[in-house]
C-alpha cells in the first residue's frame, strides 16, 4: 500500500501520500489552517513551528501538522 519512494507528506488517516513538497502544496485537497508555535525549541527558535493543513477529501478531512522549517528553500 506504501509507495517505495521517498515521501514529504503522509496523510495519517487516509494514507495519501506527497513525494515532494510541491506535490503537497499544490494538491487542492490541502488548506492551510494555521500555525502552532513549538515551545520544544525555546533554545533553537529558528526552527520554529509547525503549519497545520487539513485534508479536505471527502473520504478523509484530517489535520496534519508539517514543521515550517520543511517550507525554507535550500540555499
Amino acid at each position: 500500500m506504501y509507495p517505495k519512494y521517498p515521501k514529504f507528506k503522509q496523510c495519517p488517516l487516509c494514507n495519501k501520500v506527497w513525494s515532494t513538497k510541491d506535490e503537497f502544496l499544490n494538491d487542492r485537497s490541502i488548506r492551510l489552517n494555521g500555525y502552532q508555535f513549538s515551545s520544544r525549541n525555546k533554545t533553537d527558535m529558528k526552527k520554529g513551528g509547525y503549519l497545520l493543513f487539513t485534508h479536505r477529501q471527502k473520504t478523509c478531512g484530517t489535520t496534519m501538522a508539517v514543521i515550517a522549517e520543511a517550507f525554507k528553500d535550500c540555499e
